[in-house]
């Protein structure tokens, strides 16, 4: 803290090192102070409108700050500014889920898809679940189907394919899926987890318990 009144008392007529107010931003958030960030970042972006790692920076402040609705305005602004920058886009779709903002969300997670030669297995959860999260069962079960037939093992893609399916009214086949999966492999905590929020929805909440508890011997 003691930084920050330096920084905030830097002469108004003599321009801001930018990197060190950037690296000053991040170091507030490493050490969970988004208020503090917030402030920093901002006058970096007085001082340097034109930069684009200015207005990312104080995008991802606001984020850790709670201020979602300026977060996800900065966001867009900073991909506007580079719209071919894979982290900016990630950290857009981030924002948008953060604010449960799940349809605009599950665009920019397939427009990041599109932009990328060999997406990683991680950015094709992500996809999976905002279309899940969206409402968009299909396309979830588009996506987990594919990464299911290039490693039957993925417990991510297993429990995001049993939860769309059982939200398009096929609930016994999903509990079918995660019971022999479980069964086979203990050790997938998604999968646990996923049979127990599916319970839940059903409304069987004595499954539910039963389910997190023998999660919890299964795999501690």
């Amino acid at each position: 803290q003691e930084l920050l009144p330096t920084a905030e008392t830097y002469p108004a007529d003599e321009l801001i090192d930018l990197p060190l107010c950037l690296k000053l931003t991040r170091l507030f958030l490493d050490i969970a102070m988004p208020q503090e960030a917030v402030k920093v970042a901002q006058m970096a972006l007085m001082q340097h409108p034109g930069s684009v790692e200015a207005v990312f920076i104080i995008s991802r402040a606001l984020l850790a700050a709670g201020q979602l609705r300026e977060s996800i305005q900065y966001a867009h602004l900073s991909v506007a500014l580079a719209p071919d920058r894979i982290d900016l886009r990630n950290n857009l779709a981030e924002t948008l889920e953060a604010a449960q903002n799940w349809q605009s969300a599950y665009e920019e997670r397939a427009a990041l898809i599109e932009h990328m030669a060999n997406p990683s297995a991680s950015d094709l959860h992500l996809l999976a679940r905002s279309a899940l999260q969206a409402h968009i069962s299909e396309i979830a079960i588009q996506v987990c189907q594919k990464m299911l037939e290039e490693d039957q093992e993925d417990g991510i893609a297993l429990a995001i394919y049993a939860k769309a399916i059982a939200e398009q009214g096929n609930l016994q086949d999903a509990l079918e899926i995660l019971d022999k999966t479980i069964r086979d492999n203990p050790s997938q905590i998604p999968v646990w987890l996923a049979l127990a929020e599916i319970y839940q929805q059903d409304g069987q909440f004595e499954r539910t318990l039963e389910t997190l508890k023998a999660a919890s011997q299964a795999a501690p």
